[in-house]
């Protein structure tokens, strides 16, 4: 406990206040014998799920729920990667829902909820006050659980798996914003037969953005992808928002302002593949498991 008093402002009654969580390493706060947020008032609000208010339920700016139904306070449960959800039954299914994204979308509403993340300030994941809450992209949320500790920075050689450095991925990427095939970056890298299948992997991955991305991204490198992908990761969003409507396939083909009857018979079949494959989780699952 001695540690912990030296990061206690003066007054010491300050330190309850959600102001001070920011100067306190996590280490600290654990030991906290009551919860430092009871001098913040407690405000119920109906329940916003992606800018849709669900009256049955209310949640606080503590992280508390409320059915409106039994006029009882909800039970939370922890999952396997240690955040705080809670089952709710809406519209006659029950959804397994975050509690720190319930908390952003209602307290702090943004238009486009499906491309953030809720971040937990203080890395904490228990603590789902508004004040320890902030909306993030995921790449962000990456850099915070890297930065906090939550995530182990296993990015390019700090990745056990990899026989390749930062370096030699520059030299890589320099040699393909020049324009080299992939024969050719063998051959100036000294790449024998035996090897030269598993480092054209590597290349693939690379040209692909599969793998180094944030290497990758400080070169102008033609994104192989580009020429094969025929949606937008905001044609999946808007894709997922009609598939969860059960919209017919057809129907969400001709929402995306195509003309339906002028693709020919193998442009159908593309997107009807890829909309499957969205549906069923096959691709772009990072997306879909924000809908259903």
């Amino acid at each position: 406990m001695q540690n912990l008093i030296e990061f206690l402002p003066n007054p010491i009654i300050e330190f309850y206040t959600p102001q001070v969580i920011e100067f306190l390493p996590t280490t600290a706060i654990q030991f906290l014998p009551i919860p430092f947020i009871q001098f913040v008032p407690e405000e119920f609000r109906y329940i916003n799920i992606n800018n849709h208010i669900i009256y049955g339920y209310s949640i606080s700016n503590y992280g508390i729920i409320y059915s409106n139904k039994t006029n009882m306070i909800m039970k939370q449960h922890v999952d396997k990667y240690g955040y705080n959800r809670i089952s709710l039954n809406i519209g006659g299914r029950k959804h397994s829902l975050l509690i720190s994204r319930l908390v952003l979308q209602t307290f702090k509403p943004i238009s486009n909820p499906e491309l953030y993340q809720a971040n937990h300030k203080n890395g904490i994941k228990s603590i789902n006050g508004l004040w320890n809450l902030e909306w993030t992209t995921p790449k962000e949320n990456t850099h915070h659980a890297i930065r906090t500790g939550l995530m182990p920075n296993n990015l390019g050689e700090n990745n056990y798996g990899t026989n390749f450095t930062d370096k030699d991925v520059h030299k890589i990427c320099n040699y393909m914003e020049q324009g080299f095939g992939y024969n050719k970056i063998c051959n100036i890298m000294n790449i024998g037969e035996k090897d030269r299948k598993k480092f054209k992997g590597l290349l693939y991955n690379i040209s692909g953005m599969d793998t180094w991305k944030h290497i990758s991204n400080q070169y102008q490198i033609k994104n192989r992808k580009q020429d094969n992908q025929i949606l937008t990761e905001k044609e999946v969003h808007q894709i997922c928002k009609l598939l969860k409507q059960n919209m017919k396939y057809i129907e969400i083909i001709k929402s995306l302002g195509l003309d339906y009857d002028s693709l020919n018979k193998k442009r159908k079949g593309n997107f009807y593949t890829c909309i499957a494959k969205i549906k069923n989780k096959v691709r772009f699952k990072h997306i879909s498991d924000l809908y259903f």
